[in-house]
Protein backbone atom coordinates (compact mmCIF):
# COMPACT_ATOMS: atom_id res chain seq x y z
CA UNK A 1 0.00 0.00 0.00
CA UNK A 2 1.43 3.33 -1.08
CA UNK A 3 0.39 6.58 0.51
CA UNK A 4 -0.25 7.94 3.98
CA UNK A 5 -3.40 6.86 5.77
CA UNK A 6 -4.66 8.37 8.99
CA UNK A 7 -6.20 6.41 11.83
CA UNK A 8 -9.44 7.42 13.50
CA UNK A 9 -11.21 6.31 16.64
CA UNK A 10 -14.86 5.34 16.18
CA UNK A 11 -17.73 4.76 18.63
CA UNK A 12 -19.16 1.28 19.11
CA UNK A 13 -21.09 0.23 16.00
CA UNK A 14 -23.79 -1.49 18.06
CA UNK A 15 -24.54 0.82 21.00
CA UNK A 16 -22.53 3.99 20.15
CA UNK A 17 -20.51 3.56 23.36
CA UNK A 18 -17.13 5.28 23.67
CA UNK A 19 -15.48 3.26 26.47
CA UNK A 20 -13.40 0.26 25.41
CA UNK A 21 -11.20 -2.39 26.98
CA UNK A 22 -8.06 -3.55 25.15
CA UNK A 23 -8.08 -7.29 24.41
CA UNK A 24 -5.02 -7.62 22.19
CA UNK A 25 -2.61 -5.01 20.87
CA UNK A 26 -0.80 -7.09 18.21
CA UNK A 27 -2.20 -9.03 15.26
CA UNK A 28 -1.70 -9.82 11.60
CA UNK A 29 -1.24 -6.70 9.50
CA UNK A 30 -0.34 -8.27 6.14
CA UNK A 31 0.23 -11.76 4.78
CA UNK A 32 0.21 -14.72 7.22
CA UNK A 33 3.00 -14.31 9.75
CA UNK A 34 3.30 -10.54 9.38
CA UNK A 35 2.44 -9.03 12.77
CA UNK A 36 2.31 -5.52 14.08
CA UNK A 37 0.18 -3.06 16.06
CA UNK A 38 -3.52 -3.95 15.88
CA UNK A 39 -5.68 -2.50 18.69
CA UNK A 40 -8.47 -5.05 19.22
CA UNK A 41 -10.87 -3.67 21.84
CA UNK A 42 -14.21 -4.59 23.39
CA UNK A 43 -16.98 -2.07 24.03
CA UNK A 44 -17.52 -1.79 27.79
CA UNK A 45 -21.28 -1.35 27.39
CA UNK A 46 -22.26 -4.12 24.93
CA UNK A 47 -19.08 -6.16 24.42
CA UNK A 48 -18.70 -5.73 20.65
CA UNK A 49 -15.11 -6.58 19.70
CA UNK A 50 -13.67 -4.24 17.09
CA UNK A 51 -10.42 -2.79 15.80
CA UNK A 52 -10.26 0.72 17.25
CA UNK A 53 -8.76 3.05 16.17
CA UNK A 54 -8.78 2.02 12.50
CA UNK A 55 -7.53 3.48 9.25
CA UNK A 56 -9.69 5.93 7.33
CA UNK A 57 -12.13 4.73 4.69
CA UNK A 58 -9.75 5.59 1.84
CA UNK A 59 -7.42 2.83 3.06
CA UNK A 60 -10.30 0.37 3.02
CA UNK A 61 -11.20 1.21 -0.57
CA UNK A 62 -7.61 1.09 -1.82
CA UNK A 63 -6.77 -2.13 0.00
CA UNK A 64 -9.78 -4.16 -1.10
CA UNK A 65 -9.52 -3.00 -4.69
CA UNK A 66 -5.81 -3.63 -5.09
CA UNK A 67 -4.32 -5.93 -2.44
CA UNK A 68 -6.85 -8.01 -0.53
CA UNK A 69 -7.03 -11.12 -2.69
CA UNK A 70 -3.26 -11.42 -3.04
CA UNK A 71 -2.72 -10.94 0.70
CA UNK A 72 -5.58 -13.21 1.79
CA UNK A 73 -5.18 -16.05 -0.73
CA UNK A 74 -1.75 -15.62 -2.29
CA UNK A 75 -3.22 -15.26 -5.79
CA UNK A 76 -4.32 -12.07 -7.60
CA UNK A 77 -7.22 -13.95 -9.25
CA UNK A 78 -9.43 -16.83 -8.05
CA UNK A 79 -7.90 -20.23 -8.75
CA UNK A 80 -9.77 -23.15 -10.32
CA UNK A 81 -9.72 -24.95 -6.96
CA UNK A 82 -11.11 -21.89 -5.19
CA UNK A 83 -13.98 -21.61 -7.67
CA UNK A 84 -14.76 -25.32 -7.38
CA UNK A 85 -14.96 -25.10 -3.62
CA UNK A 86 -17.05 -21.93 -3.84
CA UNK A 87 -19.65 -23.80 -5.93
CA UNK A 88 -19.73 -26.58 -3.33
CA UNK A 89 -20.20 -24.05 -0.54
CA UNK A 90 -22.99 -22.36 -2.48
CA UNK A 91 -24.91 -25.62 -2.70
CA UNK A 92 -24.66 -26.15 1.06
CA UNK A 93 -25.87 -22.59 1.64
CA UNK A 94 -28.78 -23.08 -0.77
CA UNK A 95 -29.90 -26.20 1.08
CA UNK A 96 -29.69 -24.36 4.40
CA UNK A 97 -31.99 -21.49 3.33
CA UNK A 98 -34.38 -23.63 1.26
CA UNK A 99 -36.79 -24.43 4.15
CA UNK A 100 -37.27 -20.70 4.76
CA UNK A 101 -37.85 -19.84 1.09
CA UNK A 102 -40.21 -22.36 -0.50
CA UNK A 103 -39.75 -21.02 -4.02
CA UNK A 104 -36.99 -19.47 -6.10
CA UNK A 105 -36.56 -15.71 -5.99
CA UNK A 106 -33.89 -13.09 -6.59
CA UNK A 107 -30.69 -13.23 -4.58
CA UNK A 108 -27.92 -10.69 -3.94
CA UNK A 109 -24.47 -12.00 -2.95
CA UNK A 110 -22.55 -9.20 -1.19
CA UNK A 111 -18.78 -9.67 -1.23
CA UNK A 112 -19.21 -12.52 -3.71
CA UNK A 113 -15.62 -12.76 -5.04
CA UNK A 114 -16.11 -14.32 -8.51
CA UNK A 115 -19.71 -15.24 -7.74
CA UNK A 116 -19.43 -19.04 -7.96
CA UNK A 117 -21.59 -19.36 -4.84
CA UNK A 118 -24.52 -18.15 -6.97
CA UNK A 119 -24.27 -21.02 -9.47
CA UNK A 120 -26.21 -23.61 -7.39
CA UNK A 121 -28.96 -21.04 -6.85
CA UNK A 122 -29.16 -20.33 -10.58
CA UNK A 123 -29.38 -24.04 -11.34
CA UNK A 124 -32.45 -24.13 -9.12
CA UNK A 125 -34.29 -21.28 -10.81
CA UNK A 126 -32.95 -18.27 -8.88
CA UNK A 127 -32.03 -14.95 -10.44
CA UNK A 128 -28.72 -13.81 -8.90
CA UNK A 129 -26.54 -10.72 -8.77
CA UNK A 130 -23.21 -10.38 -6.97
CA UNK A 131 -21.05 -7.42 -5.94
CA UNK A 132 -17.40 -7.39 -4.88
CA UNK A 133 -14.80 -4.61 -4.59
CA UNK A 134 -12.07 -6.67 -6.26
CA UNK A 135 -12.12 -6.02 -10.02
CA UNK A 136 -10.01 -9.12 -10.81
CA UNK A 137 -12.50 -11.41 -9.11
CA UNK A 138 -15.39 -9.70 -10.89
CA UNK A 139 -13.71 -10.17 -14.27
CA UNK A 140 -13.17 -13.86 -13.49
CA UNK A 141 -16.83 -14.28 -12.61
CA UNK A 142 -18.12 -12.51 -15.70
CA UNK A 143 -15.74 -14.06 -18.23
CA UNK A 144 -14.98 -17.50 -16.79
CA UNK A 145 -18.29 -18.30 -15.09
CA UNK A 146 -20.77 -16.12 -16.99
CA UNK A 147 -22.45 -14.84 -13.82
CA UNK A 148 -23.78 -11.34 -13.16
CA UNK A 149 -21.16 -9.86 -10.84
CA UNK A 150 -20.33 -6.17 -10.51
CA UNK A 151 -17.61 -4.09 -8.88
CA UNK A 152 -18.99 -2.55 -5.70
CA UNK A 153 -19.15 -2.75 -1.93
CA UNK A 154 -21.85 -3.15 0.70
CA UNK A 155 -21.92 0.54 1.60
CA UNK A 156 -22.55 1.48 -2.03
CA UNK A 157 -25.47 -0.83 -2.84
CA UNK A 158 -27.82 1.10 -5.13
CA UNK A 159 -30.36 -1.45 -6.28
CA UNK A 160 -34.06 -0.53 -6.41
CA UNK A 161 -35.95 -0.76 -3.14
CA UNK A 162 -37.31 -4.24 -2.50
CA UNK A 163 -35.38 -5.80 -5.40
CA UNK A 164 -34.26 -9.02 -3.66
CA UNK A 165 -35.80 -11.92 -1.75
CA UNK A 166 -32.51 -13.02 -0.19
CA UNK A 167 -29.10 -11.44 0.45
CA UNK A 168 -25.93 -13.30 1.37
CA UNK A 169 -23.03 -11.84 3.34
CA UNK A 170 -20.69 -14.82 3.74
CA UNK A 171 -17.82 -13.43 5.75
CA UNK A 172 -18.55 -9.96 4.38
CA UNK A 173 -19.92 -7.78 7.16
CA UNK A 174 -16.84 -8.15 9.34
CA UNK A 175 -14.88 -6.53 6.48
CA UNK A 176 -17.11 -3.57 5.61
CA UNK A 177 -15.87 -0.21 6.80
CA UNK A 178 -19.27 1.32 7.59
CA UNK A 179 -21.41 -1.35 9.23
CA UNK A 180 -24.43 0.92 9.72
CA UNK A 181 -24.43 2.09 6.12
CA UNK A 182 -23.94 -1.44 4.77
CA UNK A 183 -26.79 -2.97 6.79
CA UNK A 184 -29.16 -0.11 6.03
CA UNK A 185 -28.54 -0.33 2.29
CA UNK A 186 -28.87 -4.10 2.41
CA UNK A 187 -32.22 -3.83 4.19
CA UNK A 188 -33.45 -1.24 1.68
CA UNK A 189 -32.87 -3.51 -1.31
CA UNK A 190 -34.62 -6.47 0.34
CA UNK A 191 -38.33 -7.03 0.00
CA UNK A 192 -40.45 -6.65 3.15
CA UNK A 193 -39.74 -9.75 5.27
CA UNK A 194 -36.80 -10.56 2.97
CA UNK A 195 -33.98 -12.65 4.39
CA UNK A 196 -30.29 -11.93 5.05
CA UNK A 197 -27.86 -14.78 5.69
CA UNK A 198 -24.56 -13.88 7.36
CA UNK A 199 -21.50 -16.00 8.00
CA UNK A 200 -19.39 -14.52 10.77
CA UNK A 201 -16.56 -15.54 13.03
CA UNK A 202 -17.46 -16.29 16.61
CA UNK A 203 -15.75 -15.76 19.96
CA UNK A 204 -14.93 -19.46 19.76
CA UNK A 205 -11.38 -18.74 18.64
CA UNK A 206 -9.38 -21.15 16.53
CA UNK A 207 -5.74 -21.12 15.51
CA UNK A 208 -3.23 -18.54 16.65
CA UNK A 209 -4.72 -15.41 18.27
CA UNK A 210 -2.11 -13.42 16.33
CA UNK A 211 -3.68 -14.68 13.09
CA UNK A 212 -7.30 -14.74 14.23
CA UNK A 213 -7.26 -11.01 14.90
CA UNK A 214 -6.11 -9.38 11.69
CA UNK A 215 -6.43 -6.16 9.75
CA UNK A 216 -8.87 -7.73 7.25
CA UNK A 217 -11.62 -7.69 9.89
CA UNK A 218 -12.88 -4.52 11.53
CA UNK A 219 -15.17 -6.31 13.99
CA UNK A 220 -15.65 -9.74 15.59
CA UNK A 221 -19.23 -10.57 16.48
CA UNK A 222 -20.52 -12.96 19.06
CA UNK A 223 -24.05 -14.29 18.63
CA UNK A 224 -25.20 -11.67 21.15
CA UNK A 225 -23.53 -8.66 19.61
CA UNK A 226 -24.55 -9.68 16.08
CA UNK A 227 -28.17 -10.05 17.20
CA UNK A 228 -28.00 -6.56 18.69
CA UNK A 229 -26.43 -5.07 15.56
CA UNK A 230 -29.10 -6.63 13.38
CA UNK A 231 -31.87 -5.30 15.61
CA UNK A 232 -30.47 -1.79 15.51
CA UNK A 233 -30.31 -1.72 11.73
CA UNK A 234 -33.58 -3.45 10.92
CA UNK A 235 -33.28 -7.25 11.08
CA UNK A 236 -34.79 -9.89 13.37
CA UNK A 237 -32.81 -13.11 13.86
CA UNK A 238 -34.71 -16.16 12.61
CA UNK A 239 -32.18 -18.98 12.84
CA UNK A 240 -28.60 -19.47 14.04
CA UNK A 241 -26.45 -22.43 13.06
CA UNK A 242 -23.05 -23.28 14.49
CA UNK A 243 -22.57 -26.07 11.96
CA UNK A 244 -19.62 -25.41 9.62
CA UNK A 245 -21.83 -25.34 6.53
CA UNK A 246 -18.90 -24.38 4.29
CA UNK A 247 -16.25 -26.35 6.17
CA UNK A 248 -14.75 -23.24 7.75
CA UNK A 249 -13.91 -23.69 11.46
CA UNK A 250 -14.86 -21.14 14.11
CA UNK A 251 -17.79 -19.64 12.18
CA UNK A 252 -21.56 -19.55 12.50
CA UNK A 253 -24.50 -18.58 10.34
CA UNK A 254 -27.28 -16.17 11.17
CA UNK A 255 -30.45 -15.95 9.11
CA UNK A 256 -32.36 -12.71 9.73
CA UNK A 257 -35.56 -11.16 8.41
CA UNK A 258 -35.92 -7.51 7.38
CA UNK A 259 -38.08 -5.65 9.92
CA UNK A 260 -38.22 -2.18 11.50
CA UNK A 261 -35.02 -0.99 13.26
CA UNK A 262 -34.93 -0.88 17.06
CA UNK A 263 -34.29 2.66 18.41
CA UNK A 264 -30.89 3.12 20.09
CA UNK A 265 -32.40 4.01 23.48
CA UNK A 266 -34.41 0.79 23.53
CA UNK A 267 -31.39 -1.20 22.38
CA UNK A 268 -29.37 0.17 25.28
CA UNK A 269 -32.07 -0.91 27.69
CA UNK A 270 -31.88 -4.41 26.22
CA UNK A 271 -28.12 -4.40 26.72
CA UNK A 272 -28.52 -3.24 30.33
CA UNK A 273 -30.90 -6.16 30.85
CA UNK A 274 -28.16 -8.60 29.86
CA UNK A 275 -28.27 -9.02 26.07
CA UNK A 276 -24.65 -7.96 25.49
CA UNK A 277 -21.24 -9.41 26.34
CA UNK A 278 -18.99 -8.54 29.28
CA UNK A 279 -15.69 -7.02 28.14
CA UNK A 280 -13.86 -8.25 31.25
CA UNK A 281 -15.03 -11.82 30.62
CA UNK A 282 -13.90 -11.58 27.00
CA UNK A 283 -10.45 -10.42 28.09
CA UNK A 284 -10.10 -13.33 30.52
CA UNK A 285 -11.35 -15.79 27.90
CA UNK A 286 -8.74 -14.61 25.41
CA UNK A 287 -5.98 -14.91 27.99
CA UNK A 288 -7.05 -18.47 28.80
CA UNK A 289 -7.29 -19.38 25.12
CA UNK A 290 -3.76 -18.11 24.50
CA UNK A 291 -2.40 -20.39 27.21
CA UNK A 292 -4.25 -23.37 25.76
CA UNK A 293 -3.09 -22.57 22.24
CA UNK A 294 0.51 -22.41 23.45
CA UNK A 295 0.24 -25.96 24.79
CA UNK A 296 -1.43 -27.23 21.60
CA UNK A 297 1.17 -25.47 19.45
CA UNK A 298 4.00 -27.23 21.26
CA UNK A 299 2.26 -30.59 20.85
CA UNK A 300 1.59 -29.90 17.17
CA UNK A 301 5.22 -29.02 16.47
CA UNK A 302 6.28 -32.23 18.22
CA UNK A 303 3.99 -34.12 15.81
CA UNK A 304 5.53 -32.29 12.86
CA UNK A 305 9.00 -33.35 13.98
CA UNK A 306 7.95 -36.97 14.66
CA UNK A 307 6.30 -37.20 11.20
CA UNK A 308 9.35 -35.90 9.40
CA UNK A 309 7.43 -32.78 8.34
CA UNK A 310 5.42 -34.85 5.81
CA UNK A 311 2.08 -32.98 5.54
CA UNK A 312 -0.22 -35.97 5.07
CA UNK A 313 1.35 -37.86 7.94
CA UNK A 314 1.08 -34.74 10.08
CA UNK A 315 -2.61 -34.30 9.17
CA UNK A 316 -3.40 -37.92 10.03
CA UNK A 317 -1.57 -37.60 13.36
CA UNK A 318 -3.46 -34.39 14.15
CA UNK A 319 -6.85 -35.98 13.42
CA UNK A 320 -5.96 -38.86 15.76
CA UNK A 321 -5.32 -36.48 18.65
CA UNK A 322 -7.85 -36.23 21.47
CA UNK A 323 -7.87 -32.42 21.23
CA UNK A 324 -6.69 -31.90 17.65
CA UNK A 325 -4.81 -28.84 16.52
CA UNK A 326 -6.99 -26.89 14.08
CA UNK A 327 -5.98 -27.07 10.42
CA UNK A 328 -7.35 -24.77 7.76
CA UNK A 329 -9.76 -26.06 5.14
CA UNK A 330 -8.21 -26.75 1.73
CA UNK A 331 -5.08 -28.53 0.41
CA UNK A 332 -3.31 -30.50 3.13
CA UNK A 333 0.18 -29.23 2.26
CA UNK A 334 -0.90 -25.61 2.61
CA UNK A 335 -2.95 -26.24 5.76
CA UNK A 336 -0.03 -27.92 7.56
CA UNK A 337 2.45 -25.28 6.37
CA UNK A 338 0.24 -22.46 7.66
CA UNK A 339 -0.39 -24.19 10.97
CA UNK A 340 3.33 -24.76 11.50
CA UNK A 341 4.16 -21.15 10.64
CA UNK A 342 1.52 -19.78 13.00
CA UNK A 343 2.53 -22.09 15.85
CA UNK A 344 6.23 -21.27 15.61
CA UNK A 345 5.66 -17.53 15.38
CA UNK A 346 3.22 -17.52 18.30
CA UNK A 347 5.64 -19.41 20.52
CA UNK A 348 8.46 -17.09 19.48
CA UNK A 349 6.44 -14.05 20.58
CA UNK A 350 4.87 -15.55 23.70
CA UNK A 351 6.27 -14.08 26.89
CA UNK A 352 3.78 -15.03 29.59
CA UNK A 353 4.86 -18.08 31.64
CA UNK A 354 2.56 -21.11 31.81
CA UNK A 355 0.46 -21.56 34.94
Amino acid sequence: MNGAYRQRRVPCEVCAGRRFRMLQAVGRIGSPGEYGPLPVQACVRCGLVMVNPRYERRFYRDYYRTCYRRVATGSPVPTVEYLRRQVQRGERIRRFVQPFLPGAGKMLDIGCSAGATMIPFQRNGWSCVGVDPDAGSVRAGRHRLGVDVRVGDAEGLSFPKGEFTLALGLGTFEHVYDLAGALRRCRACLRPEGLLLLRTRSHRLWGSPLEYFNHNHYRYFSQRTLRLALLRYGFHTVQVSTEPLEGIPGTYYTLARAVHPVPLARLRRMIAAGMGDDAAVLAQRLLSYGRGYRRRARRFLALVDSCGAEPRRVARAVRAERNPFTLLDGPVDEAVRRAELEARLFLARAREPDR
